[in-house]
């Protein structure tokens, strides 16, 4: 989650001016890169003159000093920065995704969403936009920002982009359950961080047990209540969430893919695959892969 505050009265050092020309150039739709640092990070101040910034908290805590207003951003968080906003950020243990692109693009996904409103909004608010990504979407938007800073230099470039851009608009940035989730324990909202982003670990209830000091009961209870779902279904879910995108942006055969994410049981994986998704694991993939000639 995000925590705003009034910027003190120190006054921001010496700052340089960014320009979309000098990181895109005339071809490039949008420049992806990855921060990560296990101590102390910061960057200068600095100011759009004509270019978005969005970053992506994978991991730390974010200090984001925008123009006026100090935000400190935790895990799941997204910032954007617009042309005029002069930012200084720095952070303590911090994984980082960062996007650069011209405005007009955004503008363009919005008039092609029909939420061209909340477009204005973001770039027209007179404080910085932050959005919380909830839990169950972090590993999509982890996969495609991965996609994203490999993609960057191909000739697929900007569809990549405009697609990340129309599903991050249409599905992240409106109203979600975020408020929801915010009254359960945190004990078991960092249970939750733990099996979507350590997916592919093969978590058991009783690693649940000894990740929370909590008994077996007191989870199953707690999951009931906030979920409607037991730990167990919790954690498999999460699996299928993870096969569904590997079965759609890798090569990875379907095998491989169930048993790395820890089905022992194949004809189990396919069962819950199918009840998930309403087809196979290779239907999915024919209907969703960008990638052809994937193994199955």
């Amino acid at each position: 989650m995000a925590r705003s505050a009034a910027a003190d009265a120190t006054p921001l050092p010496a700052r340089t001016e960014f320009r979309a020309q000098e990181v895109l150039g005339d071809r490039r739709i949008y420049s992806c890169h990855t921060i990560e640092e296990p101590g102390a990070w910061s960057y200068p101040p600095h100011r759009h003159i004509d270019c978005c910034d969005l970053t992506y908290v994978y991991r730390g805590e974010l200090d984001q000093r925008v123009n006026e207003t100090s935000v400190t951003l935790s895990e799941g968080s997204v910032a954007i920065v617009r042309p005029g906003d002069t930012h200084w950020p720095s952070g303590r243990h911090v994984v980082l995704y960062n996007l650069n692109f011209r405005p007009q693009t955004l503008t363009a996904a919005g008039d092609y969403l029909g939420l061209s409103e909340r477009v204005d909004a973001m770039l027209g608010s007179a404080t910085p936009p932050v959005f919380v990504v909830p839990i169950a979407a972090r590993s999509r938007v982890l996969l495609e920002l991965q996609q994203l800073l490999l993609g960057q230099h191909e000739p697929n470039a900007a569809v990549l982009f405009r697609g990340f851009l129309a599903r991050w608009l249409s599905e992240l940035t409106g109203p979600t359950d975020e408020p929801i989730r915010a009254t359960m324990p945190a004990w078991m909202g960092e249970l939750l961080r733990t099996i979507e982003t350590d997916v592919e670990r093969p978590l058991t209830v009783p690693d649940l047990v000894s990740l929370s000091g909590r008994s077996g009961a007191h989870i199953a209870r707690s999951f009931r209540q906030h979920l409607g779902t037991t730990p167990s279904a919790a954690i498999n879910d999460a699996r299928i969430r993870r096969a569904a995108l590997l079965l759609a942006h890798t090569n990875r055969s379907i095998l491989d893919i169930a048993y790395g994410l820890g089905f022992s049981n194949a004809s189990y994986f396919y069962r819950l695959f199918r009840s998930a998704h309403g087809a196979s694991p290779r239907r999915y993939r024919v209907a969703h892969a960008p990638l052809r000639g994937a193994a199955v």
